[in-house]
């Protein structure tokens, strides 16, 4: 009888025990953290930054959406910035104090156009292998300058949400192969 009174405190420990590493993985989840499967936090690198360039706010709507899709994407990172701008000058100016991991810009912005955009960009300090998507209506000619200029990838408006889902993957992909 001894016997059975200690199994079942055994059980009862174990069955608390289960218990609770359901409550603290499902508590991580809630924070989108990830757990290994014994219940532990997926260690995670810091902070993954996109910076968008884009002067037409529902365009502009559309791409923070994708972005945001993408990011969830990345687990390896413990957070995810999307860094916006809606005029090439104003976007120079914040690439000054930020290192965006990817840059997605439009080529017909206001004050600069995408492609000299992208030149200044190259020239700056920190910013000469960062990826940089254009994505516009310019046509041939656009993107041939674009990629000119110094693009990673062009592509045409309109843009599905799939296409440019797998362009940032195609992007990344590149850039950790890279270092």
């Amino acid at each position: 009888m001894g016997d059975s009174l200690e199994n079942e405190k055994l059980v009862d420990a174990s069955e608390d025990a289960r218990e609770q590493d359901v409550e603290a993985r499902d508590s991580a989840r809630e924070q989108n953290d990830e757990v290994t499967p014994s219940g532990a936090p997926v260690a995670r690198a810091g902070t993954f930054c996109v910076m968008l360039v884009e002067d037409n706010s529902f365009v502009s709507e559309l791409f923070r959406h994708a972005v945001r899709k993408f990011q969830y994407e990345l687990g390896e990172y413990e957070k995810h910035d999307l860094v916006m701008a809606q005029t090439g000058l104003e976007a120079l100016r914040i690439l000054e104090s930020t290192r965006p991991d990817v840059v997605i810009l439009d080529h017909y912005l206001p004050g600069i156009t995408g492609c000299a955009l992208i030149r200044r960009i190259r020239s700056m300090p920190g910013h000469e292998q960062t990826p940089i998507l254009m994505i516009s209506m310019g046509g041939n000619d656009v993107r041939r300058e674009a990629l000119e200029s110094g693009a990673s990838l062009y592509m045409d408006k309109p843009v599905l949400l799939t296409q440019l889902l797998t362009t940032l993957r195609t992007l990344t992909a590149r850039e950790h192969a890279c270092h």
